[in-house]
């Protein structure tokens, strides 16, 4: 039996419900100063404990917000299943069509 999401009725999908917006959950990336290698520092009642800053699930987010030469920069990392081990890895900004398989450039 095919997939019944791949079911057109009338130009839309059939068997697809959606969720009113107001019930949608954002994607709320976490954000830090300390480098990802290090544990931060949280202030729980008023005292400061280190926190690991180990991806929990993969596909999360965290923003990484430091300063080089007096530049702000903000680097986007994402959680990324390697062998079974969850590792941060570096999103990278392309403006072109890029080859999935190579990280290339797409070359018809």
């Amino acid at each position: 039996m095919p997939d019944p999401r791949e079911t057109l009725a009338h130009g839309t999908l059939t068997h697809v419900y959606t969720k009113p917006l107001s019930e949608v959950v954002g994607l709320y990336p976490r954000s830090t100063k300390t480098p990802l290698n290090e544990n931060r520092l949280v202030r729980v009642e008023g005292l400061f404990q280190p926190q690991s800053q180990d991806p929990i699930a993969e596909g999360e987010m965290i923003v990484l917000f430091s300063e080089e030469f007096g530049v702000k920069i903000a680097q986007i990392f994402v959680a990324v299943d390697i062998s079974g081990t969850l590792e941060w890895k570096t999103i990278q900004h392309r403006t072109g069509i890029s080859n999935s398989q190579t990280g290339g450039p797409w070359n018809p």
